[in-house]
């Protein structure tokens, strides 16, 4: 419940949500080309794809999408397209807050957001849990919740205070060991009302590394490692990540992972036309993913059940342990071929084949 929505910068809006309770969703922010004219960082761009992958509920991103700073009408007009486009590679839908170089302390630049359709504060639900997104580069008050902001933001929380959880994304961290630019006072209150309030989870980036504070049992994240240039080495979380939170009656987990570690190659088809597609898939990070939109692309044939699809793992000792393998859904090109969405789960440090036979 919400009087103020705020609303996603992807073609698709309608957020994928299994029915077993459980919500995974993505936070990540500040993958920001490293200067102006120049492309997205390759983490960025492989983020996106592992999270096409993944297939979360959504991607809560916590500013500085793109360069912004003393950019001309269209140069802007231009970089928020570049990202709306590399974060529709996600298919799933994706809330940007601003950050200091979408707002860039100008009026001017504010009027463009809002002209594109960005919302700069508001909140939405998926499920049954609230979303609340801040503005903390209002103009002239940077690092500050404040005036209609603030009594908006007060109402809102005790409006859903019977939600399963309420998660919090702004771009610039309230508690920080580098920049240490929010204003105090503004985060002693804040941090009170969402300590009265269900807030499960308070997401930030603007410092370009992981970290983590919790103050009267409510994490507070600090996630600007989606490609930009690093302000840490990485004992200190200066390492490019995104983090997978999971929500559910058994509580909320933090999966930290770094992209580049979730790789997909077809040995063999995903062109359409052969019957017989492999994919082969590994995981190299330290943690479990679940792959929910695994891409094959073969032969349509007249009914889904007519599609077969085995996994092939051989572990370290040589045995052929079992994976659970679903077929999701089956989209019809429209030029002979199909486009199926396997679900596999893919544990740390293991890889496998997924065989797909459509012989017609």
């Amino acid at each position: 419940m919400t009087s103020r929505p705020f609303r996603p910068l992807t073609a698709v809006t309608t957020p994928p949500i299994d029915a077993d309770g459980q919500l995974d969703f993505v936070v990540t922010g500040d993958g920001r080309p490293t200067l102006p004219f120049m492309p997205y960082p390759r983490h960025a761009i492989a983020m996106m794809d592992e999270i096409a992958l993944l297939r979360p509920a959504c991607v809560l991103y916590t500013g500085d999408a793109f360069w912004g700073y003393n950019a001309s009408r269209q140069e802007m007009l231009n970089d928020i397209d570049r990202f709306r486009a590399l974060a529709d590679t996600t298919g799933v839908p994706l809330y940007n807050v601003p950050g200091n170089h979408e707002m860039q302390s100008d009026a001017g630049a504010v009027a463009i957001l809002e002209e594109k359709g960005h919302d700069l504060w508001g909140s939405f639900d998926i499920g049954g849990y609230h979303f609340v997104a801040l503005n903390t580069d209002e103009v002239n008050r940077e690092g500050r919740v404040t005036g209609e902001q603030l009594d908006w933001l007060t109402q809102d929380l005790a409006a859903n205070a019977g939600a399963d959880g309420i998660f919090v994304f702004m771009h610039r961290p309230m508690f920080s060991w580098f920049q240490g630019d929010f204003n105090p006072d503004d985060a002693r209150v804040l941090q009170e009302l969402f300590r009265s309030c269900p807030v499960r989870g308070v997401f930030a980036a603007h410092d370009h590394f992981y970290y983590r504070e919790d103050h009267d049992e409510v994490p507070y994240l600090t996630v600007g490692g989606a490609g930009g240039p690093l302000y840490a080495q990485p004992p200190q979380g200066g390492f490019a990540h995104y983090v997978i939170v999971s929500a559910g009656p058994g509580g909320v987990d933090y999966n930290v992972v770094e992209p580049g570690h979730l790789q997909v190659d077809y040995p063999a088809g995903n062109d359409g036309l052969e019957p017989l597609t492999i994919a082969r898939v590994a995981n190299t990070s330290d943690r479990d993913l679940l792959v929910r939109a695994l891409p094959i692309r073969v032969p349509r044939l007249a009914s889904d059940n007519d599609y077969r699809l085995t996994l092939d793992y051989l572990d370290w000792e040589r045995r052929r342990p079992e994976l659970p393998l679903t077929l999701r859904s089956v989209r019809d090109m429209g030029d002979g071929s199909a486009l199926l969405s396997v679900e596999v789960l893919v544990p740390s440090g293991v890889a496998f084949r997924v065989r797909v036979d459509a012989r017609l």
